[in-house]
């Protein structure tokens, strides 16, 4: 008898596939709903393969997503900067363009600024941009002449939001404003400081590689949005971080796996705990369906898992 009483609870297997999981059980009122969303374009079709999506999103009262947009627009924008972990001040006076390049990089940077109207736009108006800072604006100039950016692609959870809002659905965020951006400090900060010589490479490495540095991405973006439309939870994660690697152009330079790691440690399983604490008393007496990014849900450390912890019950929805 004294043995039965102290044995735990069984272990259920971590989930390996699915986007929609259903939660019940442990005193809950009402059920909820897990989903994980795309933050790219492309994910809206996942909803095609989801019997009675609609039903089930018009079934609840509130929608639970990490955090609303518009919410996070001015400080993000005002912290942009800190964004490339540039912890020196820019411009200097003994830190210009003029001295940080050679001749032949010089050269090279011009023949890119001369083939892009925005670019030149830029450099007239000697806004002085840090180097790093540029990449944005090349690889932005790169999709301008593509046309990349002709049409407007829906993203899952902005579709979300919109649909909430127009039913009158009370919207949650599950990130504080100051948790996300001392996360994002966190992270920024644990990346050595960069010399502006470092980032004249980084810049320079860019812009001789950026025709395979853009080929890859898009390789690697195709690879992933299968996988999230294959609902694969397990290799999701893989792709994602592939992905991410690849995107950082700061460590894609300096090859630095460890940052990595870390960068991983807090933006998903460091937010995935500050989450946890707050979803139960969220959905204690309100139906609720929580929208997150799909790499929060698989794992040990996965939102699916530590709400199983919690003794409720998280089955998946095909």
């Amino acid at each position: 008898m004294f043995i039965s009483g102290c044995m735990s609870k069984k272990t259920e297997p971590l989930p390996q596939h699915g986007m929609l999981w259903k939660i019940t059980g442990n005193g809950l009122k009402n059920t909820s709903y897990l989903f994980g969303t795309y933050h790219k374009p492309g994910g809206m079709q996942v909803l095609d393969s989801i019997k009675n999506f609609d039903s089930i999103f018009s079934s609840v009262n509130q929608l639970i997503c990490e955090f609303q947009v518009t919410d996070f627009l001015n400080p993000l924008k005002q912290k942009k900067e800190n964004d490339f972990n540039l912890l020196k001040p820019w411009p200097n006076p003994d830190s210009t363009y003029t001295n940080l390049f050679t001749k032949h990089q010089k050269n090279i940077f011009d023949s890119v600024v001369n083939s892009s109207k925005l670019l030149k736009q830029l450099i007239r108006a000697d806004l002085n941009l840090r180097p790093l800072s540029l990449i944005n604006f090349i690889s932005l100039s790169e999709k301008t002449k593509s046309n990349d950016n002709s049409t407007t692609v829906p993203i899952l959870d902005s579709y979300l939001q919109n649909l909430a809002t127009k039913r009158d659905m009370k919207i949650i965020s599950l990130d504080s404003k100051k948790e996300f951006l001392e996360i994002k400090d966190s992270i920024n900060n644990h990346l050595s400081q960069l010399d502006y010589r470092t980032e004249v490479d980084i810049l320079m490495y860019y812009i001789k590689n950026k025709h395979r540095i853009d080929s890859l991405k898009q390789i690697y973006t195709n690879e992933l949005l299968t996988t999230y439309l294959n609902q694969d939870l397990v290799s999701l994660g893989k792709n994602n971080e592939k992905l991410n690697s690849h995107n950082n152009i700061i460590l894609s330079f300096l090859n630095n796996k460890e940052f990595m790691q870390f960068q991983k440690e807090m933006l998903i399983n460091k937010r995935n705990n500050l989450w946890i604490n707050k979803i139960p008393n969220l959905i204690k007496n309100n139906s609720s369906f929580i929208a997150v990014g799909a790499g929060h849900l698989g794992g040990a450390k996965g939102l699916i898992n530590q709400l199983r912890q919690l003794n409720y019950s998280v089955v998946t929805i095909k």
